[in-house]
């Protein structure tokens, strides 16, 4: 029989400084003060006043343990910690569409353990081999030191600030269940709209900006309170699910919108909060990466309500975030690398149908004036100083250079990046697709002004023009299944129907944009997509929800290009299907667009037959997104 070990307890850092490997096993440190413990005896006394504390919290535990997790109930705070007490479940289920709106606390509590846990926020979730190679800055879970309130002002300046009442009550209306339920709707069903490759927790999404919501919750209910930014993040996460719900169902629309506009005016409210306390305040709470997850996540919150140019409007002042913040950073970890990645492809995806209709008009919003910090500016107009060919096209970026390329306006590719393993798609895609939207704008705009405000020459325009086509053509070429060969010596390109789907329509975009050319000499491009779409549909036949939200853009391109009935028709029963099945409301708008070309086209009322979407925004002064 082992002798007893007596405990000697220590009560300040002078008594550490005399322990040594031999006696330090037999002293402990207390957790809490003499004072401290008093207090919290007091404040248990008082509050059972008619009670004895000690029968009290025998009475309290056995309640406790005596209540099943499959029973309704709420939590609350007790004096230390959280315990759970059945009442009647608040919201009014219906029996004929249990399955899209949130679920009841048993099934919720079962999926929400497949969630990524409150701790491993702390560290960095992304296990992938790219990011073990960078040497990066691991330091974003420290307080930053931000810069001068000057720089930030600008930041969050241009919405409607919402009513402060919005934001003063950070308690959900109708119980903690509504909060988790709406947490677990966005894992299973708005993650996977956002994340082409639904690989699940290699996303941003499922392991940034999912186990800081459900952190900020349990502070919420724990505490009572959390910062800015993370108020403005999981209030937006709740409105995109609440917006989703109303989406998927007539019965409870009006429910769930009000839901979604109350959530999202909290939001806005808190990202103000936020960047003033960044402006002003001293003390700095909030985090740049919190922040930047807050912005992205109302920026989707916009995206699933329906109201493209709040989403865009958004973009850009995350753009102006990482301007200011991001990129002044000498190193920067693979978590805001990440981060930086879905800022860049949502931008840029929202780019491709914003058209200029007049020469006034500032393209982003943003200044097009360069500075240290930012590689070149955010104008997605061409930049005349880079020089251009179709050689510079495969050459590698210099990394510094490259990380700074928000946008990818520099031509070239950069074998550190992560769209192939965020998105499932290669850089040079998305860096192709920038230099057409440039490219296309600077045509838009001289044709609509003077020529003394045009970048580029009719010499430069078609050398510029000519290079990209020859660059797109051999991206299509090294996609083919039959081609196993690497680009140039780097990393394989990207093959799978998804992004051969995206490939083909930038070959598409490019021909309508820049070369405006008629729709029948594109119809062999039309029915390759198609043979996509089909494919996808297939493989994914047996999966609820599978349509994503990045097909649509492939989509859209392609079926304003359709001339025969027999594709049309594919492509408006496609559209219909991927509407009820992912309750998007722009894959509605968008069928509305391009079934308005065919009448058109079909009516003859117009000549030439090019007349397609750009027309269509442009005389109809529409805002228009699909992703």
């Amino acid at each position: 029989m082992q002798g007893i070990v007596q405990l000697t307890f220590i009560h300040d850092n002078e008594d550490i400084r005399w322990l040594n490997a031999g006696n330090a096993a037999r002293h402990r440190h207390s957790i809490f003060t003499d004072v401290e413990r008093r207090n919290m005896n007091l404040e248990l006394v008082s509050s059972v006043p008619d009670q004895n504390p000690d029968q009290a919290i025998v009475d309290l535990e056995r309640f406790d343990s005596d209540t099943s997790c499959s029973e309704p109930f709420s939590i609350f705070r007790g004096p230390f910690g959280a315990f759970r007490c059945p009442e009647p479940l608040p919201l009014d289920l219906s029996p004929t569409d249990r399955n899209e709106l949130p679920l009841s606390s048993n099934d919720w509590f079962e999926q929400l353990e497949e969630l990524p846990v409150e701790e491993d926020f702390s560290q960095n979730l992304f296990s992938l081999d790219a990011f073990d190679a960078l040497n990066a800055d691991y330091s974003d879970d420290m307080m930053l030191e931000w810069p001068s309130p000057e720089s930030l002002q600008s930041i969050g300046t241009n919405f409607h600030e919402p009513s402060p009442q919005a934001g003063l009550n950070p308690y959900l209306p109708v119980g903690n269940i509504e909060g988790w339920s709406l947490l677990s709707h966005y894992k299973e069903r708005i993650v996977p709209l956002i994340s082409p490759l639904r690989r699940g927790k290699e996303t941003p999404w499922m392991s940034l900006v999912l186990p800081c919501a459900m952190a900020t919750l349990a502070d919420l209910m724990q505490n009572g309170s959390s910062n800015h930014a993370r108020l403005a993040l999981i209030n937006a996460v709740w409105g995109t699910s609440a917006f989703h719900l109303g989406n998927n169902s007539v019965d409870y629309l009006q429910k769930w919108t009000v839901s979604g506009v109350t959530y999202l005016a909290r939001a806005q409210y808190h990202f103000q909060r936020c960047m003033e306390e960044s402006c002003i305040s001293a003390t700095k709470t909030s985090k740049y990466k919190e922040i930047l997850m807050a912005m992205l996540s109302l920026s989707n919150a916009f995206m699933i309500k329906g109201d493209p140019e709040m989403r865009r409007a958004y973009l850009v002042q995350t753009e102006k975030l990482i301007c200011v913040k991001g990129l002044s950073q000498p190193a920067l970890s693979a978590n805001k690398r990440a981060l930086h990645h879905c800022y860049a492809y949502m931008r840029i995806m929202a780019e491709t149908t914003c058209i200029a209709d007049r020469m006034s008009v500032n393209l982003t919003g943003t200044s097009g004036a360069l500075n240290d910090n930012t590689t070149y500016g955010g104008d997605f107009r061409v930049c005349p100083n880079l020089i251009f060919s179709t050689a510079t096209m495969s050459m590698e970026k210099d990394p510094s250079m490259a990380q700074r390329d928000l946008h990818l306006a520099i031509p070239g590719r950069w074998s550190s990046t992560l769209f192939p393993t965020l998105y499932g798609i290669d850089e040079m895609f998305l860096m192709l697709l920038s230099q057409v939207i440039r490219l296309a704008n600077e045509r838009d705009l001289s044709m609509m002004s003077d020529v003394t405000e045009s970048r580029l020459s009719l010499k430069e325009f078609w050398t510029r023009a000519k290079g990209l086509e020859r660059a797109i053509d051999h991206l299509l070429s090294i996609t083919d299944p039959s081609c196993a060969q690497p680009y140039d010596g780097a990393l394989p390109v990207a093959k799978t129907a998804t992004a051969q789907a995206m490939y083909t329509a930038l070959s598409i975009y490019f021909h309508r944009r820049i070369y405006e050319i008629d729709p029948t000499m594109l119809q062999g491009n039309v029915d390759a997509i198609r043979g996509y779409l089909i494919q996808m549909q297939q493989e994914e036949r047996d999966q609820k929800g599978s349509n994503n939200a990045a097909l649509i853009w492939p989509a859209f391109i392609t079926a304003c290009e359709t001339v025969s009935p027999e594709l049309q028709s594919f492509f408006s029963s496609w559209f219909d299907d991927c509407a009820r099945t992912t309750s998007l409301v722009h894959a509605l708008a968008a069928k509305q667009i391009f079934e308005k070309i065919w009448t058109k086209r079909r009516n003859g009322s117009i000549s030439g037959g090019t007349y397609s979407w750009p027309d269509i925004l442009r005389d109809g002064d529409i805002k228009f997104m699909c992703i």
